[in-house]
């Protein structure tokens, strides 16, 4: 059995990699090329790229490819001439065979489903940012079977938060349909306006995206939220930002996206060969045109690698203004500490070992660069680092509601506590 298997893996191998017959790979160049030629959204450059292929069998360019190579090869051709990422040229038999089976049979979803539960459905992390911020990583836009009950349940998860942000930097796309429902909870908008239609070139087929009328969970359609993209943010991942930001109810924190718009059909060309083609043009209604070649700009541009940190001081920003009294003063203090962490500073050093000691019996220590900080009878592991905001003025990690100064006061060491409600507390070190 063993031997058996090896051998048909090996002709499996040497089928993609040894050169296909010229007459072989002539039908898969003319099918290819007519596909495009009739189906790709863009006419113009319907025109040019099928005219380019053909140029490039007639010259010889293909000759010497097996058909994994010859694959690989028009793949690159057309992304290169259309400037469009979504176009594939696949060799796959088994493929091939789903889509001319006799009842249209789809591929096989074991192998999808499992792959897309081991990824959480694409919701690959979630926690809470300090002053109650929603942190969601989505990397995906699974639409398999139990993607819809993971979306619900992270979604009123994450209900509770002051203020949402949804990282999609290494999102590399997925399904419209997680779009059409992340939108219901984000957005109230118009149940009888559509929020994007499709339409094919090649036929009268269009389809309209509606608002969802309902959702299981609460909505979220107050909370303001922040969306991390990258250079990497690509196709449904841009979607969501896409027709967040033109109906201003996101703000786009990064850098601007790769620009892939446009949705897709697998379509069987011979000898199983399969091409992906990017056949279906997406339109907002509200801008009337889409992301396609432009990708998006975000609002606040910034290294994709300091987007999260943005987010965070923009997101407190955003609740400072929507607040008063005492929790307006906390979240202040809270923004004071988010900035002080992406401010670039010369390290301290010995400067603040002169600062170690004991402050009514609450402890500080020097050690590894930094001051830390334990209260009155906490443990070894209540230790908490202290993070500098200037002027001998610091926050502890977890400690929003005051800020501690530590400073000579008639020659004498003293830690400055101030509450977010004003009032001021001097201890002395216990010298």
């Amino acid at each position: 059995m063993k031997v058996a298997f090896g051998a048909i893996g090996l002709a499996l191998i040497l089928e993609a990699n040894c050169p296909f017959a010229q007459a072989a790979t002539s039908d898969v160049i003319k099918t290819l090329s007519a596909k495009v030629e009739t189906m790709y959204v863009d006419p113009v450059l319907a025109t040019e790229a099928a005219a380019h292929v053909r140029s490039e069998f007639e010259r010889g360019a293909y000759r010497d490819c097996g058909a994994a190579e010859l694959a690989t090869t028009l793949t690159n051709d057309l992304r290169r001439i259309t400037g469009d990422g979504h176009f594939q040229v696949r060799y796959s038999a088994e493929q091939y065979e789903s889509l001319t089976g006799p009842a249209g049979s789809i591929l096989p979803r074991t192998a999808l489903l499992r792959e897309a539960r081991e990824r959480n459905f694409g919701f690959t992390a979630f926690r809470l940012l300090e002053g109650n911020i929603a942190y969601l990583k989505l990397d995906t836009f699974s639409w398999e079977q139990g993607a819809e009950e993971k979306a619900h349940a992270v979604m009123s998860a994450i209900a509770d938060a002051y203020a949402i942000i949804i990282d999609l930097r290494d999102n590399r796309g997925g399904n419209s349909a997680m779009t059409q429902l992340l939108m219901a909870y984000l957005f109230e908008g118009d149940l009888d306006q559509p929020l994007q239609t499709f339409e094919k070139r090649y036929s009268d087929w269009t389809y309209e995206m509606m608002p969802l009328a309902s959702v299981p969970g609460r909505r979220l359609t107050t909370l303001p939220i922040f969306i991390l993209v990258s250079s990497r943010t690509w196709s449904a991942g841009e979607e969501l930002a896409y027709l967040l930001q033109v109906r201003k109810r996101a703000t786009i924190v990064g850098e601007k996206t790769v620009g892939g718009a446009n949705g897709i059909e697998f379509v069987p060309l011979v000898d199983n060969f399969v091409l992906k083609i990017p056949s279906i043009r997406s339109v907002d209604t509200v801008t009337n045109t889409n992301w396609q070649g432009t990708g998006i700009k975000p609002d606040r541009p910034c290294p994709g690698t300091e987007a999260l940190e943005h987010a965070h001081l923009l997101a407190i920003e955003a609740l400072i203004k929507r607040t008063d009294g005492t929790r307006k003063r906390q979240l202040g203090l809270l923004r004071e500490k988010i900035a002080a962490r992406g401010r670039s500073s010369e390290p301290l050093g010995s400067q603040l070992r002169q600062f170690a000691g004991s402050y009514g019996g609450h402890r500080l220590k020097y050690e590894q660069g930094a001051l830390w900080f334990r209260p009155r009878g906490g443990a070894e592991a209540d230790w908490r680092q202290l993070t500098p905001l200037g002027d001998d003025a610091f926050m502890i990690d977890g400690i929003n509601d005051w800020k501690l100064s530590l400073a000579k006061r008639d020659g004498k060491v003293c830690a400055i506590v101030t509450f977010a409600d004003g009032r001021e507390k001097v201890v002395p070190r216990d010298d």
